[in-house]
């Protein structure tokens, strides 16, 4: 099946930006932590309403950030909007999910992915995806590293919370009542900094491994794949571009 080319250039602009040595493994340096809030909890009845991405580089929170609201189209579950205080008023002034998805996967691509309680995002995320008409997150990104599911790994016997993450490394949090994509998503970086530079290695399996074969979970959502003129096209647009890029 051939894809649109607008689909195509919109989508397949893979950020290079400037992380260590590009021509080496240290590629790999660069982490992408997600973080999102959603209309409800079923990635198949409800979406996306808020993304928020920071990027780590070289052991360090580089400053580069993503961040965008979202109309989902819908109206907010009560449980949701406890959570985020998100409101359907605000939303509704927002772009929608297909106006904001090159900008997003521009700043995914190339990158290994951090979430806490990841599998929720992603599924989110690539459902948005599908429905835009775009290909799931997996093509865009190196692998995925799920702090939580790390943490069970480890026997640790603490929740398993963002918060109690952020306790157990010593990472200030400050009083928050309601959560945010971005605001989440820089809580995380700190945390996995401080765990990367701490603890035990984290993700060093994940890091060379793909997204679905590392998360252990196969969405069921149809993936629709490129011919061979698809990617021929798709090698000549990498081509161009160049380090340094910016979102």
């Amino acid at each position: 099946m051939m894809w649109p080319w607008c689909v195509w250039t919109q989508t397949l602009r893979c950020c290079t930006t400037a992380y260590c040595d590009t021509r080496s493994s240290t590629m790999h340096t660069r982490y992408v932590v997600l973080d999102t809030e959603t209309t409800g909890l079923s990635p198949r009845y409800h979406r996306l309403a808020e993304v928020g991405c920071v990027e780590i580089a070289c052991g360090r929170i580089t400053g580069n950030y993503f961040h965008t609201y979202i109309n989902p189209l819908q109206s907010m579950t009560r449980g949701a909007q406890a959570v985020h205080g998100l409101r359907d008023e605000f939303l509704a002034t927002q772009p929608t999910f297909g106006a904001i998805a090159p900008r997003l996967l521009f700043f995914l691509c190339r990158s290994t992915l951090v979430g806490h309680n990841l599998s929720f995002d992603l599924n989110f995320l690539d459902a948005g995806l599908a429905s835009a008409g775009f290909m799931p997150t997996a093509r865009y990104c190196h692998g995925v590293i799920d702090t939580m599911l790390h943490l069970a790994q480890r026997g640790s016997r603490r929740r398993f919370s963002l918060d109690s993450c952020c306790d157990m490394l010593g990472v200030r949090r400050g009083d928050r009542a309601k959560h945010g994509a971005l605001s989440d998503a820089v809580l995380l970086a700190e945390a996995f900094v401080v765990a990367k530079r701490t603890q035990p290695p984290i993700g060093s399996q994940c890091e060379t491994m793909g997204l679905h074969c590392s998360l252990g979970f196969h969405p069921s959502l149809p993936v629709v794949q490129p011919g061979a003129e698809d990617l021929r096209a798709h090698d000549a647009l990498v081509t161009l571009i160049r380090p340094g890029h910016a979102v």
